[in-house]
């Protein structure tokens, strides 16, 4: 199965627990992870897409109900990405799944997921980048897209807010790689 989410090898941060004693690290150079963090960051050295990750997290609190799992696994992930520390990587074209209709209501974008029952509302900025996805299938074409629609972006910090949004819905299953093989047949 190939690897969604894999810690990048651009930044060279020491990892630290949220326990260890800090001193002499330069707060630079390192990254404070609390317990669930620090599992999720050692699970990527075997495990990369989503759902082999949230198995990792589930097992390890039993306690804790799938949905809350999840819902902390997709934070965990999101803080990572956002510290430069993990990527998140699709080798394909992307689609929007078949499982999804969308409506507008008082001014944001309704995404309906069909199968498990779910919503997902997009403020102006998604529903751009959803829009987007039925021309533009890979996450470079949507960060060229978002560059000239918001003038005077940061092109680092567009890629990662668009990495962010893509990650997000292929981990809720809203968005697929696209599978050509299986579209011929």
């Amino acid at each position: 199965m190939h690897q969604t989410y894999r810690k990048s090898i651009s930044k060279r941060l020491q990892v630290v627990d949220a326990n260890t004693d800090t001193a002499g690290i330069s707060s630079s150079d390192s990254f404070v992870l609390h317990a669930e963090g620090r599992m999720i960051w050692d699970a990527l050295d075997q495990h990369g897409n989503f759902g082999d990750l949230l198995v990792v997290l589930v097992k390890a609190q039993s306690e804790i109900g799938n949905e809350h799992c999840r819902d902390g696994l997709r934070a965990i992930l999101d803080e990572l990405m956002n510290a430069g520390l993990v990527e998140f990587n699709l080798s394909g074209p992307l689609r929007k799944s078949s499982e999804v209709i969308t409506d507008h209501a008082a001014g944001e974008l309704l995404v309906l997921v069909r199968n498990p029952p779910r919503v997902h509302v997009f403020n102006d900025t998604s529903a751009l980048l959803w829009e987007a996805l039925d021309t533009f299938t890979d996450i470079e074409s949507l960060t060229g897209l978002a560059l000239e629609a918001w003038e005077k972006t940061d092109p680092v910090e567009t890629q990662r807010l668009v990495m962010v949004f893509v990650a997000t819905l292929y981990d809720a299953g809203i968005i697929h790689q696209r599978d050509y093989h299986s579209e011929i047949a």
